[in-house]
């Protein structure tokens, strides 16, 4: 029986390994798209501020 028991922990470890490789390519697959939508919203920012009329950028007022 000490086999079979063996064999069940062995087969657990392993389980739990493929469980937590997939939790680590989920999360850098997260990590990805993050990135690219930080990167996009980045670009589309600075394409915007680069279509405003540069007289409009004298009154800019900014409030906290």
């Amino acid at each position: 029986m000490d086999g079979i028991e063996s064999i069940r922990g062995v087969a657990a470890e392993l389980s739990r390994a493929q469980i937590e490789a997939e939790y680590q390519v989920r999360v850098f697959k997260k990590q990805q798209e993050v990135v690219m939508d930080l990167g996009s919203a980045a670009l589309k920012l600075i394409q915007t501020v680069l279509s405003v009329d540069a007289a409009s950028g004298q009154n800019i007022n900014v409030q906290t």
